[in-house]
């Protein structure tokens, strides 16, 4: 009887709840209405390129926005890249161009106008942004110029410089030359009329020089007994770099000696034999003057002996040389 009545009761709140429960209205679902200027934003044409975008504010808002102005260009520049390949039967490699894509799609516009805004509520901003097409083409045009510049006075000074004054100078120097080809590609997609054909064929040219300064560098190594088993990563990774290595100088001013020195502390730890070695590398120039260097530091462990932790630390070399460069290690890059 206890049990039927606590049933009883129980069913009695369901009926109670289901009761008052039904003679309450369904909420109506929530309609957000985009206007038309964001569901159909206006294609770019001769005079602005455009944007429409959302954030959870203007600002956020904007900032979508000029990306999707920017990935918009990137496709377009990928566009001009391919045709101009087809006419001028050059190429880039993957790599060059995947660089200059993701470049594109980084651009920032110090000149823009947010020509429409919707503040829809639950946290929600619209916005069409407008980029002056003229305005950014001479913005574009007359950073490239600049940068030629640069190149060219760079190039005019090469003739002067050593072996390694060249080699240290090549990157800033190709940085310069990949830059000034992304923005020859970007203005011949802003402004057709803007011809990039002689500057591109100069621009190819010029990158020519790496390849005539490795060519012309060749390098001979000297050690002390305990770098005898760092030299060879080191050879290996200039091998790799195309740079040419010889057994002794030929007297040539091209000629630059590797000065490889270590001091080893060998210490057993834990049951396992360990070679921590100090290495000091110099390149010096025919005239014996220093014009490179770096310190740093190689630790091998080995359960087998000394001999295995050495062999061990000439592996962490090439394993530091492949995460940072041949050119850090030799102290040819910072």
């Amino acid at each position: 009887m206890k049990l039927l009545k606590i049933s009883s009761s129980v069913l009695l709140l369901l009926v109670v709840f289901m009761a008052t429960g039904c003679g309450k209205p369904k909420p109506k679902p929530v309609v957000i209405n985009y206007p038309s200027w964001y569901l159909n934003p206006p294609q770019n044409d001769g005079a602005f390129l455009y944007g429409a975008s959302e954030g959870i504010d203007k600002k956020s808002a904007v900032d979508a926005a000029l990306n999707a102005i920017a990935s918009k260009l990137s496709v377009s520049v990928e566009s001009t890249m391919e045709s101009k390949k087809r006419v001028s039967q050059s190429s880039y490699s993957k790599t060059v161009t995947s660089n200059i894509k993701s470049s594109v799609k980084k651009i920032t516009f110090n000149s823009y106008e947010v020509s429409k805004v919707d503040t829809m509520g639950f946290g929600k901003t619209l916005v069409l942004v407008q980029v002056d097409r003229k305005k950014f083409y001479d913005r574009k045009n007359q950073e490239l110029t600049s940068k030629l510049r640069v190149i060219e006075s760079s190039y005019s000074s090469f003739a002067s410089k050593d072996p390694i004054s060249k080699l240290k100078a090549l990157d800033e120097f190709n940085k310069n030359i990949q830059e000034s080809r992304e923005l020859l590609f970007l203005i011949n997609t802003v402004n057709s009329a803007h011809s990039i054909d002689k500057d591109l064929k100069r621009l190819e040219e010029l990158s020519q020089e790496e390849e005539k300064t490795k060519s012309s560098v060749r390098f001979y190594f000297r050690s002390n007994k305990d770098a005898a088993l760092l030299v060879e990563p080191l050879k290996v990774a200039l091998n790799d770099e195309k740079l040419k290595v010889i057994g002794s100088s030929t007297g040539s001013s091209n000629d630059v000696k590797v000065e490889v020195t270590s001091r080893t502390n060998s210490s057993k730890l834990m049951g396992r034999y360990v070679s921590k070695a100090s290495v000091n590398i110099k390149l010096i120039n025919n005239k014996g003057n220093v014009v490179a260097s770096n310190k740093f530091v190689v630790t091998g462990r080995s359960a087998y002996g000394y001999s295995q932790a050495a062999e061990s630390a000439s592996r962490s070399l090439g394993k530091m040389i492949e995460k940072e460069g041949i050119y850090k290690i030799l102290g040819l890059k910072n």
